[in-house]
């Protein structure tokens, strides 16, 4: 018996291939999101730590008014940050997109793949038997009908 030869077989690859691809790039934009919110987060302790009350009571103005500048700055950071992690997960989300038809696409060539070989191999399968049939037929009349 003949092996079974998906005749699609180049397309499935190259959809196998396709979604290799944006896996690659969804993956890429999740560490990008990853790394924003951890920068996220990082700006958001650093901003409770500048805004702790000074033990020391002799706290002169410069210092309060370098706290003030610095919670300023880390609030403008964190709205920053706060838009580019936005554009981000759009952007990821897209890619998610992506990555959810190529797999779509690839999952029914697949199961149309594994449809035709189990029907080629069952077709096979009947020919060999009917084969068979066609053999005991052809012995049992050449004898004459007696087993043996």
């Amino acid at each position: 018996m003949r092996r079974f030869k998906f005749r699609l077989q180049h397309i499935l690859d190259m959809k196998e291939h396709l979604r290799k691809e944006v896996e690659l790039r969804l993956g890429a934009a999740t560490a990008e999101c990853n790394r924003l919110d951890m920068q996220l987060q990082a700006l958001a302790d650093q901003r409770l730590q500048t805004q702790r009350p000074v033990a020391d009571r002799q706290a002169v103005l410069a210092d309060l008014q370098y706290r003030a500048g610095h919670v300023a700055w880390i609030d403008q950071e964190l709205q920053r940050l706060s838009h580019i992690r936005a554009s981000a997960e759009k952007k990821r989300l897209q890619v998610l997109k992506e990555y959810q038809k190529a797999l779509q696409e690839e999952r029914v060539l697949q199961k149309l793949k594994e449809r035709r070989e189990k029907e080629y191999y069952l077709a096979a399968a009947r020919h060999e038997e009917r084969y068979v049939e066609d053999i005991v037929a052809d012995r049992y009349i050449r004898n004459g009908g007696l087993d043996g």
